[in-house]
């Protein structure tokens, strides 16, 4: 009887000890003092799966999510037979024109030929416009930099 006591005393002690909580270290909610796991982890993040930074672990949204920007790319130069002007995104080659637009552009949604870059983060690029032979060098005829805004379309018109 005697054991019987102790050892039920021990398991209420031992029991006494634990402390529940989430064990789990890469949780949000990650407990150090917890000695049991309870089940209660949870992984805060972005939880569409549109968004740029979007985490397939997160289980619960904190608005953190950053949509893709976009940039078009609009001509309204006019271009010789056997010229066309090339399009070049932080010094890499992109697409080039061999039309005109033929009227204003003032949105990205112009109706003329564009050159559409997607799925841009948040930041500020350069860009340049290269007016040449289709099999010469040429010159710059344009340049500068765009701000990709999130979520939104910046038109960017050679002119």
């Amino acid at each position: 009887m005697r054991f019987l006591i102790i050892a039920l005393l021990g398991a209420v002690i031992m029991q006494g000890c634990l402390e529940p909580g989430c064990t789990n270290h890469t949780a949000s909610n990650y407990n150090q003092n917890a000695t049991k796991d309870d089940g209660s982890c949870y992984f805060s993040g972005c939880t569409d799966r549109r968004a740029l930074n979007y985490d397939e672990r997160a289980d619960r949204e904190d608005g953190t999510c950053i949509y893709p920007g976009q940039v078009h790319f609009y001509n309204r130069l006019h271009v010789e037979n056997d010229h066309r002007i090339d399009i070049y995104w932080d010094s890499e080659y992109v697409g080039f024109f061999d039309l005109k637009c033929p009227f204003e552009v003032f949105s990205c949604t112009s109706g003329c030929e564009v050159l559409e870059i997607d799925q841009l983060y948040p930041d500020t690029i350069r860009f340049a416009a290269i007016y040449r032979p289709d099999a010469g060098v040429g010159d710059t005829i344009q340049q500068g930099k765009v701000i990709i805004e999130e979520s939104e379309c910046t038109a960017v018109v050679i002119q």
